[in-house]
C-alpha cells in the first residue's frame, strides 16, 4: 500500500489492498471521561442438574474508533460493584447459587484481538462485590504489540457460579455499577483519507466525513447526514443518532 505522512510523521492518507471496515472512524478525535453508570445483568440456568457451573461477566464497553500511530489511550482505575443473586426460582423449584471467586478486568482490543489486559483476582465467595482495579498506564499506538486499528476498552467483572439444582430455564437479574473509571484517548490528527479494496473513507473533522463502501454510502456535515444502505435512503438532522426514511 501507499501511505502519506504530514510533517509530524502522522498518516493523513492511505491506499491499501485491505478492507476499510475497521479503519472507519466517525467518533471523537479525543475524549476524556469518568464512567459512573449502571447496567442490568442476569444469570441463566439452562438445566436443573445439581452442581451445574456457569459464569457471568457484566461488561462496560468504550469504542475508541480507529487509532493511527502516535495515538494514545490512558487508563487510570475503575471500581466495579454488584450484588449477585443467591438463588433462582423457576417453574419447577428454586436453585441456590454459590460463588468462589471473581476477577475485575480491564481489557483493550484492536480489531477484535486482545492486545492488553489488567486484572485483579479475589478468592471471596460473598454475593456482594465492590473492588477497585488501579492501572495508571498510558499506551501509545504504533508498535508491533499495539498496531494501528480499531480500539475498544472493556471493563469487566467476571465470576463463576455453581447451582444446587431444582430449577431450569430460569434467570435472576442483578445490577452492576462502575464508578470513578477515568480514561482518555487522543488521536494526533482528525483529517484522513483511506482508500481500500472495498471502499473509501474521507474525514475532515469529528462531524464532517464521507463513507462509500460495500455497506453503502454515508455523508455527514455537522448535524445533517444522508445515507443509502440496505435499509433504504435515509436522512438525519441530529448527527446520525436517529434516521428518517425518504
Amino acid at each position: 500500500g501507499l501511505t502519506l505522512l504530514n510533517s509530524n510523521g502522522v498518516s493523513v492518507a492511505k491506499i491499501t489492498n485491505e478492507s476499510i471496515v475497521n479503519k472507519i472512524d466517525t467518533g471523537a478525535s479525543s475524549k476524556s471521561e469518568t464512567l459512573n453508570k449502571y447496567t442490568t445483568n442476569s444469570i441463566y440456568l439452562p438445566t436443573s442438574t445439581p452442581g451445574w457451573s456457569g459464569s457471568t461477566c457484566p461488561t462496560f464497553m468504550i469504542d475508541c474508533g480507529y487509532m493511527s500511530a502516535n495515538s494514545t489511550i490512558k487508563i487510570v482505575a475503575a471500581t466495579l460493584s454488584a450484588t449477585f443473586p443467591t438463588s433462582v426460582t423457576g417453574y419447577n423449584g428454586t436453585a441456590s447459587l454459590s460463588y468462589s471467586n471473581y476477577y475485575i478486568r480491564i481489557r483493550i482490543t484492536c480489531n477484535g484481538r486482545q492486545v492488553k489486559i489488567w486484572q485483579k483476582y479475589s478468592g471471596s465467595g460473598a454475593a456482594n462485590v465492590s473492588d477497585t482495579l488501579t492501572v495508571n498506564e498510558t499506551l501509545t499506538i504504533g508498535s508491533t504489540d499495539l498496531p494501528e486499528g480499531r480500539y475498544v476498552i472493556y471493563y469487566e467483572l467476571y465470576r463463576n457460579f455453581t447451582s444446587s439444582g431444582g430449577t431450569s430455564g430460569s434467570s435472576a437479574n442483578f445490577s452492576t455499577s462502575i464508578r470513578d473509571a477515568y480514561y482518555n484517548y487522543n488521536k494526533p490528527i482528525d483529517k484522513k483519507l483511506i482508500i481500500g479494496n472495498d471502499g473509501l473513507f474521507n474525514r475532515w473533522s469529528d462531524t464532517n466525513y464521507l463513507i462509500s463502501s460495500t455497506n453503502g454510502f454515508l455523508t455527514r456535515f455537522g448535524s445533517y447526514a444522508f445515507r443509502v444502505s440496505g435499509s433504504g435512503v435515509q436522512k438525519s438532522t441530529d448527527g446520525g443518532n436517529t434516521w428518517t426514511s425518504l
